[in-house]
């Protein structure tokens, strides 16, 4: 194993000085003051959501704000409406709804630390999110709505005719049971008011949306729509959670149709979605037509499809040719009967593509899909049991089968198995799996949450799984395995301590001996991370955070990455303040780390860190006149060039945000 050092720069020794010397000077400063919890939303889509995946979690942190926007009555809510809330598990859930039978409503949300399961933070938690109210619920009927703009800019001239900076205008209304909204983007480069763009921005999207809870017609939207049934095997638009942080939480929580407000180009629904109920039978029935980005092989007799593109720039004039190239039509329809403790229910959907075929699994091309899917949920005090099997038109599986056992309060036990056949194909599925797509896959996992003292969690998981046939950087088929151990104290010396340990094995490609047929071999990485946050006084607030990562290569050296960080935060009646300092040498992609940074509303990002460097960011917010909020954010980003004249290369990054609501 190679020794980790910072080289090649005095630059970055000096700010590991400083590192040391505010860590050193923090702590002096800790012992003068008290500490107290934080609701801030960030802080729960962060701890909830697994920090070193690269993945777009836009829509879970859309989704909190919604909630938070429009808390859930604890004293009505069923089953299926507190499992909205993405970090409450089933056990939870059933807790909740189990004691408001016994004991009637509910007077305050405190008291459910009494309940077996929920901890203080867990409470501050809910207090966003959930409401004590009476049994009828009261509908405003006051008109509410905000317009929220963003710019972003990193001051490079890239001497293209299109915006010089990204620029989103987002909107969001309601009056009574009907909700509407809109976002329009353009990122940088692209054109604007501008052919191909001449009506604007370069995306739009929007949604009208009637709720009634009350009516057989239970929610109708027309425009922009996510998807979400079963655990995924088939249908889910949705951000999804993969393998985190918290070791039990792995069930999904479908919940049919819902409105779609976030600027991701691709994975969503537009057409009319529309959710009935009667009784304890719930339907959901769905169309939408989209055009999607693709890149076609013209030469045949019909226009094949190469691939479809998800990255939504349209910036070069390729990217302009391909921009809404293909015409998807999908419709289906999904119904489900709910109980108290059980949930069945069968979906079905038919995808047809305009003028164009598309590849499968098999290299057979095609123009129609389709498939459809049966799932189940079971509850009971202390287990749980829930699963989905479903088929695509050549009536390959994709089969989840979750469980979760309480053995008693503080323990709780979780397995997981999964079988995605080697030519599954379903374009929107979104299960859990090790890669990006549900095909080719066979695993079973196994976690743990324990917490042996108050303020204290430990999560443990440890997943095994094999591909039958080869796929991206194998030649034949492989294996591997995955293990975490997560460690949570919410009151080491009056802060939150942080500690985390990954290890994942894969088989892989050789890129070493590349003239032998059987040139698979084992890798190995393995991260460290130890995070620590403190309230300092009740304007102030410090966290660090050091990171390790490890790659290495059957019969090769080892390579490695270090990161850390401070942060510190100010808050007071006028305005909310916070810093970061960044230092980062990781030597190549493999050991690449992401951290999650705080940004403006609605602009949530899980930074990727490669290279030598440093990096600092500082954020501004404040409200002025009750309506008008401001959100600012500049960083600076250092990475050093070795090489033949080694140089320091300097991006600077500023993003402002202004809504106005009323």
């Amino acid at each position: 194993m190679n020794i980790i050092c910072l080289h090649n720069s005095v630059f970055i020794r000096r700010l590991f000085c400083f590192y040391l010397l505010s860590l050193f000077a923090v702590c002096n400063v800790y012992c003068q003051t008290d500490s107290f919890s934080n609701k801030n939303i960030i802080e729960i889509a962060r701890a909830i959501s697994s920090e070193e995946d690269d993945a777009d979690i836009e829509e879970l942190y859309n989704q909190l704000i919604d909630l938070w926007n429009n808390p859930i009555n604890i004293n009505t809510a069923n089953a299926e409406e507190l499992s909205k809330i993405p970090f409450l598990n089933e056990f939870q859930i059933f807790s909740i709804i189990e004691q408001r039978k016994k004991s009637g409503n509910y007077l305050s949300l405190f008291e459910l630390i009494y309940l077996g399961g929920f901890d203080k933070q867990t409470c501050q938690w809910l207090s966003n999110f959930l409401m004590v109210g009476k049994g009828v619920e009261f509908v405003s009927r006051k008109f509410k709505s905000s317009v929220l703009t963003l710019v972003e800019s990193n001051f490079e001239n890239d001497q293209l005719s299109g915006l010089p900076f990204k620029l989103r205008v987002k909107n969001k209304s309601s009056v009574g049971k009907l909700s509407f909204g809109f976002t329009a983007e353009n990122d940088k480069n692209e054109r604007f008011f501008n052919n191909p763009n001449s009506l604007g921005f370069d995306f739009y999207s929007g949604y009208l949306q009637f709720e009634n809870k009350n009516s057989v017609f239970r929610k109708i939207i027309i425009g922009d729509y996510h998807v979400a049934i079963g655990q995924g095997c088939s249908l889910w638009t949705p951000y999804s959670f993969g393998k985190g942080n918290s070791a039990i939480n792995i069930s999904k929580k479908g919940d049919g149709v819902k409105k779609y407000s976030s600027s991701d180009e691709n994975r969503f629904f537009r057409g009319i979605a529309v959710s009935l109920k009667s009784g304890i039978l719930n339907t959901n029935i769905f169309v939408s037509y989209r055009l999607l980005d693709a890149s076609l092989n013209e030469s045949m007799s019909e226009p094949t499809v190469k691939s479809f593109l998800v990255d939504g720039n349209h910036i070069t004039q390729s990217q302009i040719d391909n921009k809404d190239r293909v015409g998807e039509i999908l419709y289906g329809v999904n119904s489900y009967l709910s109980v108290s403790k059980f949930k069945v229910g069968v979906s079905g959907y038919k995808l047809h593509y305009n003028n164009v075929l598309v590849p499968d699994k098999e290299g057979v091309l095609y123009s129609d899909n389709f498939g459809f899917s049966s799932y189940f949920n079971l509850w009971f005090k202390k287990f749980t049991l829930s699963g989905e099997v479903a088929f695509d038109r050549k009536m390959h599986l994709s089969t989840i089968v979750n469980s979760n056992y309480k053995l008693f309060d503080g323990l709780i036990l979780a397995s997981f198995y999964r079988y995605y056949s080697s030519y599954y194909w379903a374009q929107y599925s979104n299960a859990i799996s090790e890669n990006s797509e549900n095909v080719n896959e066979k695993g079973f996992y196994f976690g743990a949450k324990y917490s042996p003292l108050p303020n204290w969690d430990i999560n443990v998981y440890s997943d095994f799984f094999n591909f039958r046939r080869p796929q991206f950087q194998t030649n034949q088929p492989s294996s591997g395995n995955e293990l975490l151990l997560y460690v949570e104290g919410k009151k080491v010396f009056g802060g939150q301590l942080l500690l985390k340990y990954k290890q994942e094995q894969k088989e892989n490609v050789n890129n070493i001996d590349t003239l032998s047929i059987n040139n698979q071999v084992t890798i190995i990485k393995r991260q460290v991370v130890a995070r620590y946050s403190v309230r300092l006084s009740e304007k102030f607030k410090y966290q660090t955070s050091f990171s390790l990562s490890f790659y290495s290569q059957q019969n090769n050296s080892c390579t490695n990455g270090v990161l850390f960080y401070n942060e510190l935060f100010y808050n007071n009646s006028l305005f909310a303040l916070s810093s970061r300092l960044t230092l980062f040498d990781i030597s190549d992609w493999e050991n690449r780390l992401y951290t999650y940074e705080y940004a403006p509303l609605y602009v949530f990002s899980s930074a990727l860190n490669y290279g030598e460097g440093a990096k600092i960011y500082f954020n501004f917010s404040t409200t002025l006149y009750k309506n008008i909020d401001i959100w600012a954010k500049y960083s600076h980003i250092a990475t050093f060039k070795n090489g033949v004249g080694s140089s320091i290369e300097h991006r600077n990054i500023v993003i402002l945000q202004l809504r106005y609501k009323f």
